[in-house]
């Protein structure tokens, strides 16, 4: 058997077929750091102050509003194929609400099917003034002459 070189020919479409499914694959992104649930298991009610969960879980994400009551540690992977909009695969927020005296109240866990979707309002607010076109705005100018004395004109 007569074994056929391999063309410049052949390798142009087998590298750009290479390329397109590379394109194709994934990229997954992850952003914050999940909570082991070893490590959340260790938090006591009424037995943990602040300090200690930031020794056992690390610095929270971010803190309510209003006081630092309750601690949020949150974390979400999402993958994106290509140009499409992500799409988020798993989601945890854990809020650490501690008591007047800095102590551990409460632990709730919550993951991505105790969201709530939000749907957006697309609304346009209107201007007012002339509704010209695209080419009206491009060619409005042209043929236009200011004089000098002209308030309009350039200064």
């Amino acid at each position: 058997m007569k074994r056929v070189p391999f063309s410049l020919k052949q390798a142009i479409p087998i590298t750009g077929l290479v390329l397109l499914l590379a394109g194709c694959s994934p990229n997954v992104h992850y952003q914050g750091k999940k909570v082991d649930p070893d490590d959340l298991d260790q938090i006591k009610q009424g037995v943990h102050n602040k300090h200690d969960v930031a020794r056992i879980l690390g610095s929270p994400s971010t803190m309510s509003t209003f006081d630092d009551r309750t601690w949020y540690f949150i974390s979400k992977t999402t993958e994106a194929v290509a140009f499409l909009n992500p799409d988020v695969k798993e989601q945890q927020v854990i809020a650490v609400v501690f008591d007047d005296a800095g102590l551990v109240q409460e632990v709730v866990e919550r993951d991505i099917e105790d969201g709530k979707k939000i749907q957006l309002v697309e609304r346009v607010t209107e201007t007012t003034g002339q509704k010209r076109s695209f080419l009206q705005q491009v060619f409005g100018n042209f043929g236009r002459i200011v004089r000098k004395d002209d308030p309009r004109g350039p200064k």
